[in-house]
Order: C-alpha cells, then sequence, then structure tokens
C-alpha cells in the first residue's frame, strides 16, 4: 500500500469529480434524447444528482494543502468520501469550512445539533432528538448526520439503544465544539 500524499489526496477528489462530471453530462446526453416524461426526469435527476456529487468533490478538490494534510493525517478513507452520499461529502464540506475559518457554517440544520453538543455534551442523543434539533419533519437528516459522524470516527450507533454515542476526545468532534462553543 502506498503512502497517501496532499497530491494523491486531491487526486482522488479531483478524479471522482471528472468522474461524477461525465457521468452528469452523459445523463444530460440521454435527457435531451428522452422522449417520454418519465425517462426525461429519471435522466435529468441523474445528471442533477451526479452534478451535485461532482461539485461537492471539486469542493473537497479545492482546499488548502493543509486541509488535504487534516483529512491524511486524521486517516480519512479520501476514496471512500470520494464514493460516499452526496449528503456524506456536503457534511465534510461544511465541517471543513469551519474548521479553516473557525466559523459556524450557514447550515440550519448541521449548526443546530454541534450548537447542541458544544453547549450540552450530550454524550448520547437518540435519531429522534436530532431530528428534533435539526427541526426536520423526518428521520432522513438526522440519519445523514449519524453517517457522516461514524464516517469521522467521532460517533457511533447502537443498533439496541438506538443513540448515537458522541467521543468529545475525536480530533474533529473536538475541534468542532471548539468552533461552535465561541460566542
Amino acid at each position: 500500500m502506498s503512502k497517501v500524499t496532499v497530491k494523491s489526496a486531491r487526486a482522488v477528489f479531483a478524479n471522482a469529480a471528472e468522474k461524477f462530471a461525465a457521468m452528469s453530462a452523459e445523463a444530460k446526453v440521454k435527457l435531451d434524447a428522452a422522449t417520454t416524461p418519465e425517462e426525461q426526469k429519471a435522466h435529468k435527476d441523474t445528471m442533477q444528482e451526479n452534478a451535485t456529487h461532482a461539485k461537492y468533490c471539486e469542493s473537497i478538490a479545492k482546499q488548502s494543502d493543509e486541509v488535504i494534510a487534516l483529512l491524511i493525517a486524521q486517516q480519512v478513507d479520501c476514496e471512500a468520501l470520494a464514493n460516499g452520499s452526496r449528503e456524506l461529502k456536503k457534511r465534510a464540506v461544511f465541517m471543513l469550512q469551519a474548521l479553516v475559518s473557525g466559523r459556524k457554517v450557514d447550515d440550519r440544520a448541521f449548526d443546530s445539533v454541534l450548537l447542541r453538543l458544544a453547549a450540552k455534551r450530550d454524550s448520547k442523543l437518540s435519531i429522534q432528538q436530532i431530528q428534533r434539533e435539526m427541526q426536520h419533519s423526518t428521520a432522513t437528516q438526522a440519519n445523514y448526520f449519524k453517517t457522516f459522524c461514524e464516517f469521522f470516527k467521532f460517533a457511533t450507533y447502537s443498533k439496541s439503544e438506538k443513540e448515537v454515542s458522541f467521543q468529545y476526545d475525536s480530533f474533529f468532534l473536538a475541534e468542532l465544539v471548539k468552533v461552535y462553543s465561541e460566542k
């Protein structure tokens, strides 16, 4: 296994961005050729989904060397992140922006949960508690947040207890708590 460098990690995200952009362009060609409303919708959805994947991969690829080095130092699986869900990449971009700028990001749902964790230091939260904090009508976004926390190794999920347990000594959560504790 070769050593991951800033250059190789950045290339993972840049290559993924190109791959998703190409898939989006391919879906656009199919959309233009589609003859039924169902085909048009399917190709439009695919085009938009892949364009969003490309946008977030490109955003990560364009982060500073310091940020990419941070991902490497914290042993983030860049391939898994690049190929992960749009929501995972979106929250990763939010987290990186917060860590680099030292400021909260402009995402109400993301901010609300992190503000609570910074203020109350909850050791555990249920998906329903996260959902309420995010002010969403369904648990979908709360589950995306859980997946994000698990991916960056600052939380675990107990299926039996149906709770997310937070590890405040993990690098990413400790740094986010610092940012979200600032007045």
